[in-house]
């Protein structure tokens, strides 16, 4: 329904051929110059205007665990793209040339070969099926290439493998949080305020770890009561410095590429691939630089001055929007659209059946929920403040 949608575009041509008026227009406010003449190649000159671009990566570690075996990774299947005259894809890989005339076969994945890159989550990932299903039917490009994969270019143990300071190093070491990469411990004083009414194993509200890092003249993000009643000690924790990350990138364990980032951080992808895939035009944002910083604060979802106050507060808290998220997350066929360009909520198994037991006739089908609840986290993982802490 989404390629649907798109094909409702004013300027889409299933051949992929601008109008001439539309052309002329962007020779006269300047967009094109006149002595570029791109227009004359349909390779540089196509029309992209209601198409939609798929670009999958087979060697994506992170869409292709079992739970998930996202289209960034799979590709989106012929027995599923039929009928989406609009949509065409593009794999990216290694040892797989990308851009050259499409053959109308269903793409395969290059055998593995020794040296090459291979996510190290094998129990958890998906492997990608041999025969994928899914036709490359995107147009031929100007100029074929391969894929370069994250870190092929290091040797020896740190071929595909990063320090902390690498592209990957908050996914990979959020992954990891129990481990408490990025906090450190303290302990501190108990406060005279607060002695005469806490004991061992308090954790601390929210004001309560305002005074102490107004006293202390810290960023403490959680803490707790430890000791004895006769002597009792904080046990804090707060986010390292820029200047502690920087060590742990100098001295940290280096750890692999999980690839999720290969397709955009290749230059070539950009160069030879997505500028002869994107639609062109106008912009009428291009000297408007403070709508290209909200932009970019927007889109990454740690940046602390992001301005969206829902992102804001998931970054520290982890809490989700009930209104915005959470609903659509639990309930989504009460609040995902429907009709002409509506989202078919369709997930697998929906119901599970409750065999008869002896003296009933007939078998029970009993719904199953789309997400499954976590279990329930105790007082200590939860403190007041909304952090997660280890201690």
């Amino acid at each position: 329904n989404f390629c649907r949608l798109m094909a409702t575009n004013p300027k889409y041509d299933p051949a992929g051929r601008y109008h001439p008026d539309f052309v002329q227009a962007m020779m006269n406010d300047g967009t094109l110059a006149r002595k570029h003449q791109w227009h004359s190649d349909p390779r540089y000159g196509r029309n992209n205007y209601g198409r939609v671009y798929n670009y999958f990566c087979p060697d994506d570690g992170i869409v292709s665990l079992q739970s998930v075996q996202g289209f960034g990774w799979r590709g989106i299947p012929d027995q599923l793209a039929a009928g989406m005259e609009n949509l065409y894809q593009r794999a990216f890989c290694q040892r797989y040339t990308t851009g050259g005339n499409p053959t109308g076969q269903p793409f395969e994945k290059p055998a593995w070969q020794e040296g090459d890159f291979r996510y190290d989550g094998w129990a958890t990932n998906a492997t990608y099926p041999h025969h994928s299903g899914v036709t490359i039917n995107a147009e031929a490009l100007p100029q074929v290439f391969e894929l370069t994969m994250m870190g092929s270019s290091n040797e020896g143990e740190m071929k595909f493998k990063t320090g902390i300071a690498g592209e990957d190093r908050y996914i990979d070491y959020s992954a990891r949080a129990h481990e408490g990469v990025w906090q450190v411990k303290e302990t501190r004083p108990v406060l005279e305020l607060h002695a005469y009414f806490m004991q061992p194993g308090h954790v601390l509200t929210e004001n309560e770890l305002s005074a102490v890092n107004y006293y202390y003249k810290t960023q403490f993000t959680g803490g707790r009561v430890i000791g004895s009643q006769q002597r009792m000690e904080y046990r804090l924790l707060r986010n390292k410095t820029d200047q502690e990350i920087e060590e742990m990138a100098k001295y940290g364990d280096p750890v692999k590429f999980s690839q999720h980032s290969a397709i955009v951080m290749d230059p070539n992808v950009q160069e030879k691939a997505v500028a002869y895939d994107l639609a062109i035009g106008n912009c009428m944002a291009f000297e408007d630089p403070e709508f290209w910083l909200r932009l970019r604060k927007l889109a990454d979802w740690r940046h602390k001055y992001n301005p969206d106050e829902d992102t804001k507060t998931y970054y520290k808290s982890g809490e989700l929007s009930q209104k915005k998220t959470k609903r659509f997350m639990n309930k989504p066929n009460d609040v995902l659209p429907k009709g002409e360009f509506g989202v078919v909520n369709e997930y697998h198994p929906a119901t599970k059946i409750d065999p008869a037991r002896p003296g009933e006739f007939h078998h029970k089908e009993i719904p199953l929920p789309q997400w499954d609840m976590p279990e329930p986290a105790s007082h200590y993982d939860i403190p007041s403040t909304g952090q997660k802490m280890v201690f």
